[in-house]
């Protein structure tokens, strides 16, 4: 059975906005990420970790992470309260 190893090809581009509505009082998040790599068929992926999932730093109940993920690119996860 041959594996076939996925070059990764470094961090994609991100930006993260605070968005504030002042009708609803509610505040927000917008995360652009780019992929400018992947291939037409394919799609972005997300999914939200608790801190007790990860291991990179101490568990703190307060903080969750979201994590995008697309081939070939690194995954990327953002600390969020």
């Amino acid at each position: 059975m041959a594996l076939l190893a996925i070059v990764k090809i470094g961090r994609p581009g991100y930006r993260v906005t605070k968005q504030f509505d002042p009708d609803t009082k509610q505040r927000s998040l917008l995360f652009q990420i780019e992929y400018p790599e992947i291939e037409d068929n394919s799609k972005p992926r997300h999914r939200f970790m608790s801190s007790f999932e990860q291991r990179v730093q101490s568990c703190d109940k307060r903080y969750q992470y979201l994590l995008f993920a697309a081939e070939p690119y690194e995954i990327i996860a953002f600390k969020v309260q």
